[in-house]
Protein backbone atom coordinates (compact mmCIF):
# COMPACT_ATOMS: atom_id res chain seq x y z
CA UNK A 1 0.00 0.00 0.00
CA UNK A 2 1.55 3.25 -1.13
CA UNK A 3 1.07 6.36 0.98
CA UNK A 4 0.38 9.69 -0.64
CA UNK A 5 2.82 12.58 -0.26
CA UNK A 6 0.34 14.40 2.00
CA UNK A 7 0.11 11.39 4.31
CA UNK A 8 3.89 11.13 4.47
CA UNK A 9 4.18 14.83 5.41
CA UNK A 10 1.55 14.44 8.12
CA UNK A 11 3.50 11.50 9.56
CA UNK A 12 6.72 13.52 9.52
CA UNK A 13 5.04 16.42 11.32
CA UNK A 14 3.54 14.09 13.92
CA UNK A 15 6.95 12.49 14.53
CA UNK A 16 8.51 15.93 14.94
CA UNK A 17 5.84 17.02 17.44
CA UNK A 18 6.20 13.81 19.45
CA UNK A 19 9.99 14.29 19.52
CA UNK A 20 9.54 17.84 20.85
CA UNK A 21 7.24 16.62 23.63
CA UNK A 22 9.65 13.85 24.60
CA UNK A 23 12.68 16.17 24.51
CA UNK A 24 11.05 18.96 26.53
CA UNK A 25 9.58 16.52 29.07
CA UNK A 26 13.04 15.68 30.40
CA UNK A 27 13.54 16.60 34.04
CA UNK A 28 16.16 19.24 34.73
CA UNK A 29 18.73 18.61 37.45
CA UNK A 30 19.11 21.56 39.85
CA UNK A 31 21.20 19.69 42.41
CA UNK A 32 24.51 21.09 43.61
CA UNK A 33 27.41 20.13 45.84
CA UNK A 34 30.63 21.45 47.26
CA UNK A 35 34.15 19.99 47.09
CA UNK A 36 34.42 20.51 50.87
CA UNK A 37 31.78 20.00 53.53
CA UNK A 38 33.10 22.55 56.02
CA UNK A 39 35.16 25.70 55.73
CA UNK A 40 36.93 27.90 58.24
CA UNK A 41 35.81 31.47 58.72
CA UNK A 42 37.39 33.71 56.11
CA UNK A 43 37.71 30.89 53.59
CA UNK A 44 36.26 30.64 50.12
CA UNK A 45 33.44 28.09 49.85
CA UNK A 46 32.51 26.94 46.33
CA UNK A 47 29.19 25.42 45.23
CA UNK A 48 28.95 23.57 41.90
CA UNK A 49 25.83 22.66 39.94
CA UNK A 50 25.72 18.94 39.19
CA UNK A 51 25.06 19.69 35.50
CA UNK A 52 26.85 22.53 33.73
CA UNK A 53 25.18 22.49 30.31
CA UNK A 54 21.95 24.45 30.89
CA UNK A 55 21.10 27.80 29.37
CA UNK A 56 20.85 29.65 32.68
CA UNK A 57 21.64 29.32 36.39
CA UNK A 58 20.33 31.44 39.24
CA UNK A 59 21.68 31.09 42.79
CA UNK A 60 19.94 32.49 45.88
CA UNK A 61 21.94 32.37 49.10
CA UNK A 62 20.96 33.62 52.53
CA UNK A 63 22.71 33.26 55.85
CA UNK A 64 24.82 35.13 58.39
CA UNK A 65 27.07 36.63 55.70
CA UNK A 66 27.01 35.56 52.06
CA UNK A 67 29.40 37.35 49.74
CA UNK A 68 28.83 35.89 46.31
CA UNK A 69 31.09 36.20 43.31
CA UNK A 70 28.79 34.81 40.60
CA UNK A 71 25.06 34.23 40.92
CA UNK A 72 24.44 33.24 37.30
CA UNK A 73 27.02 30.58 36.44
CA UNK A 74 27.14 26.83 37.02
CA UNK A 75 29.19 27.48 40.17
CA UNK A 76 29.33 30.19 42.79
CA UNK A 77 31.70 31.06 45.63
CA UNK A 78 31.07 32.43 49.09
CA UNK A 79 33.60 34.26 51.21
CA UNK A 80 32.48 33.06 54.64
CA UNK A 81 33.34 35.73 57.20
CA UNK A 82 30.85 34.57 59.82
CA UNK A 83 30.11 31.08 61.13
CA UNK A 84 26.61 29.71 60.68
CA UNK A 85 24.31 27.85 58.36
CA UNK A 86 23.16 29.03 54.96
CA UNK A 87 20.09 28.47 52.82
CA UNK A 88 21.00 27.86 49.18
CA UNK A 89 18.71 27.64 46.15
CA UNK A 90 19.68 26.88 42.57
CA UNK A 91 17.31 27.36 39.65
CA UNK A 92 18.36 26.00 36.25
CA UNK A 93 16.66 26.50 32.90
CA UNK A 94 17.02 25.01 29.45
CA UNK A 95 15.21 27.97 27.86
CA UNK A 96 11.81 26.26 28.00
CA UNK A 97 11.38 24.87 31.52
CA UNK A 98 13.07 25.48 34.85
CA UNK A 99 13.80 23.46 38.00
CA UNK A 100 14.68 24.70 41.51
CA UNK A 101 16.46 22.88 44.32
CA UNK A 102 16.75 24.39 47.82
CA UNK A 103 18.90 23.18 50.69
CA UNK A 104 18.14 24.79 54.07
CA UNK A 105 20.80 24.70 56.76
CA UNK A 106 23.70 24.04 54.39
Amino acid sequence: MKKSAATQWILVILLFISYQFAFNAQTLDATFSSPTTTQCSGGLFTLNATTSSYQSYSWTISGPNAFTSNLSGSSTSLNLTEAGTYNVSLTVSDGVTSETNTVNGY
